[in-house]
């Protein structure tokens, strides 16, 4: 449509006569003119037909028509809005492609999914802080979605599977020679799979893959180059280099057996594998070397490259000095020039300055400051959206476990979730959070909302009467109190509605509802 737009862009700059026309439909105008001029000459009606211009005209005349083609098109586009999954799913299945069956096989800690549920392609399925998920495409790829994970199922055919891991941890395995092309997709990279087993992590703009049998193909974005890693090595998209590792053998034995047995018995951790002896390139050689002979300096060296924002240099000197008992110290001096870059609003640098401490010392006591301060940073001043702002919650909650900031990452995570109206996983994060910390200055507020989304996107219309009881009872002076005891009249049955309406009247004599509640209990 856009091609056809600029076509016609350019014929009413250039003149109609360059209007392109169809061989076939030019033959029928002029057959059709020729019939005009012979009913003109036997009937001696005289029309002028033989007078009009038609070959001056026809051009124009086809523009006309293209014109009121695409108009029409862009019109009936505007009105259907986009198409929704449920129609794409529809025509996907009317194409002829033979597609496969995406059902969830095991699950801990959630209600959202049961074993067999199916899942739809192009749905969106993610996990909680909590929850793990064992799901199949087909019979050959089993996917484990680890915690604090999203992933997005693209294609699911016999000749070609795609999925997309938009954060978080998956470990796969497919059965050898049994399906054409499995394909995963990350921000920051691509992996071809045939038959292996293997995990892929997509966390703080990172993808990183770990191969624990067979070969897959990854393929970063940045230098779009394809490289083969094989089995005990792993590949990230930061350098797309390939390095061997030694695998973590207790997480790759509890893998193993949840894939043979197809049920998780009870949560799995994927411990990190642990980097081989290996030969640094030659940058990393010499900056290490001059950091040795000259360590008194490295901080002075470190400032002046950010002074003159040389960034990418910056970081090189802050990996030689990880691991040293200087580290800490220049985790600070990161952190408050990051500062100085916000009072100056060059909020661009100050964020990769901050991803330094995250990235380069991850150990570090100052990398969950780091990560809150790029958080509130993305929150206030930065054009993220909810989607990536909720994608950092997630991260944060993955990555720090038992931080300090945990409890306000999770009262976040449930107004995004509310806002991006991810109504059922709101429900069960409010929950969980309930549980977690009782006695919540904003507990009235949350017991209110669980009820709210049982009563108005869940349909569960009789537990959201018995949370509005429970928000009534229990915070009788809360400002949510007057519109829990509205909805438990609205919602509930004659003999309830007469004996709450009088309680209404007696506590709420001037209350905003008062008129109605009046004449429903007359």
């Amino acid at each position: 449509m856009q091609r056809d737009e600029k076509e016609f862009r350019s014929f009413l700059e250039q003149g109609f006569s360059t209007v392109p026309a169809d061989a076939e439909f030019v033959r029928g105008v002029a057959t059709f003119i020729t019939t005009l001029d012979e009913m003109d000459t036997d009937c001696g009606i005289h029309h002028n037909i033989r007078s009009f211009s038609w070959k001056k005209y026809l051009p124009i005349g086809l523009a006309a028509l293209l014109f009121l083609s695409v108009f029409s098109y862009v019109t009936i586009i505007k009105m259907a809005g986009n198409p929704t999954d449920e129609l794409i799913d529809k025509l996907n299945a009317g194409s002829g492609a033979d597609t496969k069956e995406v059902s969830v096989i095991s699950s801990i800690n959630t209600d959202l999914y049961s074993t067999g549920d199916a899942i739809r392609i192009r749905e969106t399925v993610t996990n909680d802080e909590d929850n793990q998920l064992l799901f199949s495409i087909g019979k050959y790829v089993t996917i484990l979605l680890f915690e604090n994970s999203s992933v997005r199922i693209l294609e699911a055919a016999d000749d070609d599977s795609h999925i997309q891991l938009l954060s978080g941890n998956i470990a796969v395995s497919v059965v050898p020679g049994k399906i054409g092309k499995f394909e995963i997709e990350t921000k920051g990279a691509s992996f071809t799979v045939v038959g292996t087993f293997f995990s892929v992590s997509a966390d703080s703009g990172r993808t990183e893959l770990r191969v624990y049998r067979g070969k897959v193909c990854a393929n970063g974005k940045r230098m779009n180059k394809n490289v083969i890693v094989e089995k005990n090595q792993q590949w990230s998209d930061k350098k797309e280099i390939v390095s061997d590792v030694n695998m973590d053998e207790h997480s790759l034995r509890l893998l193993e057996k949840v894939f043979k047995s197809g049920k998780i018995s009870s949560k799995i951790t994927l411990r990190k594998s642990r980097k081989m002896c290996g030969t640094p390139d030659r940058k990393r050689r010499t900056i290490t070397k001059k950091m040795d002979e000259k360590k008194e300096n490295a901080v002075n060296l470190f400032t002046s490259m950010i002074a003159k924002d040389m960034y990418q240099e910056g970081s090189a000197i802050l990996r030689g000095i990880a691991g040293t008992p200087d580290a800490d110290t220049v985790c600070i001096l990161v952190l408050k020039l990051a500062d100085r870059k916000i009072d100056h609003f060059r909020f661009t640098d100050a964020q990769t300055l901050l991803e330094m401490v995250i990235d380069i010392f991850p150990e570090s006591i100052y990398a969950e400051n780091a990560y809150i301060r790029l958080f509130n940073l993305h929150k206030s001043v930065g054009k993220s959206s909810s989607e990536q702002l909720l994608i950092m919650c997630k991260q944060y909650l993955s990555r720090f476990p038992e931080g300090n900031f945990v409890r306000e990452l999770k009262y976040e995570k449930i107004i995004l979730l509310q806002k991006l109206k991810q109504y059922r996983e709101c429900y069960h994060a409010i929950s969980l959070y309930r549980r977690k910390y009782l006695n919540h200055e904003m507990d009235d507020y949350l017991l209110y909302l669980n009820a709210t989304l049982l009563r108005e996107h869940i349909g569960d219309k009789k537990n959201a009467v018995q949370m509005y009881r429970e928000c009534f009872e229990r915070y009788p002076q809360s400002r949510y109190a007057e519109d829990a005891l509205y909805w438990i009249i609205k919602t509930s049955d004659e003999t309830d509605r007469e004996n709450y309406a009088f309680l209404y009247k007696k506590n709420y004599p001037e209350g905003r509802w008062i008129a109605e509640i009046t004449s429903v209990s007359k």
